[in-house]
C-alpha cells in the first residue's frame, strides 16, 4: 500500500498529494502538538503585536518630547526678542518723543494687561460653553 495517493484523469495529469503517514479517519496522531502549535503561534503574535504597539508609542513620547523641547527654547526666544524690542520702544518713547520715563514704563505696563486680557479671553468663553453644557445635561 503506498503513501502517495494519485489522481488519474484521462484528460489531464495530476500532481501527487500527500497523505500525512499518522493519519487515522482525517485526524493527525497528535492532534495536542497541533494545538499546541497554534497556540505558540497566536502567543508569537500576540508578542510581536504589542513589540510593534510599544515601539509605536515610544516612538510618539519621544516625539512629543523633541516638539515640548523646541517649542521651549522658542518660547524663550519670543520672550528674549519682546524683551529687546520693548527696550527699543522705550527708548523711542523717551529720546524721540520725549516721553518721561514713569509714562513710557505705564503705557508698557498697560500694553502688557491688554494683551494679558486678551489672551485670557478665549479661556474664559470655553469654560463658559462647558459649564452651559453641564448646566443642559
Amino acid at each position: 500500500m503506498s503513501l502517495n495517493a494519485t489522481y488519474d484523469h484521462p484528460e489531464t495529469e495530476a500532481a501527487p498529494v500527500e497523505v500525512p503517514p499518522s493519519s487515522h479517519n482525517g485526524h493527525p496522531k497528535h492532534l495536542g502538538t497541533s494545538v499546541a502549535q497554534v497556540f505558540e503561534s497566536a502567543r508569537n503574535l500576540v508578542d510581536r503585536q504589542l513589540d510593534i504597539w510599544l515601539t509605536k508609542l515610544k516612538m510618539k513620547v519621544i516625539h512629543i518630547g523633541i516638539t515640548a523641547a523646541l517649542l521651549a527654547v522658542a518660547c524663550g526666544l519670543v520672550v528674549v526678542g519682546l524683551i529687546f524690542a520693548l527696550i527699543g520702544l522705550f527708548k523711542v518713547l523717551t529720546d524721540v518723543a520725549h516721553i518721561a520715563p514713569v509714562w513710557a514704563s505705564l503705557i508698557f505696563a498697560g500694553a502688557c494687561m491688554v494683551l494679558a486680557a486678551l489672551c485670557c479671553i478665549p479661556i474664559f468663553f470655553s469654560g463658559n460653553k462647558k459649564k452651559k453644557r453641564k448646566e443642559k445635561k
